[in-house]
């Protein structure tokens, strides 16, 4: 017999991922370890960090030409990371 206050396991974990305010350290690990994906191998093998500091996103990418195109197509990423996430998780990209 079930109960009628009873939680699915996801439920549950979800629940405490977000009580230790967790849920949102793991959207940015999801965000950092698909970076590929949403930027295709070329941009990835060129970029050597990414890191979150707060709600922006920094790049770090030696080639300056790289920089620039990326740069151009700055909200287009935003964006495309934000679907990623599930949530509106960048606000801004800083290309260093």
């Amino acid at each position: 017999m079930r109960r009628k206050n009873t939680e699915t396991i996801n439920e549950v974990i979800k629940q405490y991922l977000r009580s230790v305010g967790a849920e949102e350290k793991l959207k940015e690990i999801r965000i950092v370890s698909q970076w590929e994906e949403a930027l295709g191998q070329n941009i990835a093998s060129q970029t050597q960090k990414l890191y979150f500091r707060g709600r922006i996103l920094f790049v770090k990418i030696p080639s300056p030409i790289i920089k620039s195109e990326l740069s151009m197509m700055k909200n287009a990423i935003i964006n495309k990371l934000n679907d990623i996430s599930g949530d509106q998780l960048v606000d801004e990209i800083k290309f260093i």
